[in-house]
């Protein structure tokens, strides 16, 4: 996803929280894509 690689995330973020980071942005573009 490019916009995740756009942000500037903490480098101490486990692999969860990359997921669930992943997984929370992609639903608001969803969200915002389509209404």
């Amino acid at each position: 996803m490019g916009a995740y690689r756009l942000l500037k995330l903490p480098g101490n973020m486990t692999e969860e929280e990359r997921n669930l980071s992943k997984a929370v942005m992609s639903y608001w573009a969803t969200f915002a894509w389509n209404g």
